[in-house]
């Protein structure tokens, strides 16, 4: 097999898509072992609208047949084989479109990353929840296909709906593996921290006092939150920094300097650096950016 990063550049501020899909035309070859899996930076969420196939994601194969739906994370490998007139829905959309480091939104993506021992990817149309859930993928359809005033809050809404479901659902099967426990123990104990931050970004923060408020050294505090939340604790303040800055650059007038200094960067040099490390382009760029379409480009590469 062959491997590839794929990344899907959507619209900066509304990183969501949803579009038609059929996989790759079925062949000897991929039959052979020679078909290329992607992964790439979105949540992936596939509804069988028609047709019949094979969905390899990860080391696991899964049949494809109508009505049947998939969940898919921004770390594995995947590829849909098409062998009688597919036609797949696919909705991707970046975490950072739900979670805004709030811990009630991780909720939300918490099936996504937090898989208990036996875990599928596949469910099949006899399942009550697909049907829930597919009704409501075709409204969001509608509303991306028209982008009437509003849409974007009513498509956020409705994929935070889906995700609802989707937690209650698994949260109601069977019990978390012990690593998802272990997760779920070490986040409890970087809340405090976590909610402070959320509360006061826009002040000064510093490591001692956000430690002392989960009981912990300053070091022990910077190791634990990094292998905890797979982030340094200032990159977690700067990316609750710049999303906030997001909103203000296209809420109000005020100045880049005002807005920078208002999200609790000091320098202006330093917060037009990070903002374009996370959203790749200037402050100013961000402003006047109009709406693009989905571009999806390739790396190939080993996994």
């Amino acid at each position: 097999m062959y491997y590839c990063q794929e990344q899907i550049i959507t619209e900066k501020n509304f990183p969501f898509s949803i579009f038609n899909g059929s996989g790759f035309a079925d062949s000897p070859q991929i039959q052979a072992g020679g078909i290329t899996l992607h992964k790439h930076d979105c949540l992936e969420i596939n509804y069988t609208v028609r047709g019949e196939g094979v969905y390899i994601i990860g080391d696991k194969t899964y049949p494809i047949r109508q009505g049947d739906m998939f969940l898919i994370n921004n770390s594995e490998y995947h590829a849909a084989v098409n062998r009688r007139d597919l036609l797949l829905k696919v909705l991707v959309f970046d975490s950072d479109l739900v979670w805004q480091g709030n811990s009630m939104d991780y909720q939300y993506l918490k099936t996504f990353f937090e898989w208990k021992d036996g875990f599928k990817h596949h469910f099949t149309n006899d399942n009550l929840m697909v049907e829930y859930i597919v009704t409501i993928l075709y409204e969001i359809e509608q509303e991306w296909e028209k982008k009437q005033v509003g849409y974007k809050l009513i498509i956020k809404a409705l994929l935070l709906k889906i995700l609802a479901i989707l937690y209650r659902y698994f949260e109601s099967s069977e019990k978390y593996s012990q690593k998802v426990l272990k997760f779920q123990s070490d986040y409890n104990k970087i809340v405090p921290a976590i909610d402070y931050i959320d509360a006061n970004y826009q002040k000064e923060l510093r490591l001692e006092e956000l430690a002392a408020l989960s009981y912990m050294n300053p070091n022990y505090f910077s190791t634990f939150f990094k292998e905890t939340m797979h982030m340094n604790v200032f990159s977690y303040i700067n990316r609750k920094r710049i999303s906030s800055a997001c909103l203000l650059l296209n809420t109000t007038k005020m100045s880049v300097t005002d807005i920078a200094l208002a999200t609790g960067f000091q320098n202006i040099s330093y917060f037009n650096k990070v903002f374009k490390a996370q959203m790749h382009m200037s402050p100013s760029q961000f402003r006047i950016q109009k709406n693009t379409a989905p571009v999806i480009t390739y790396k190939k590469g080993l996994p």
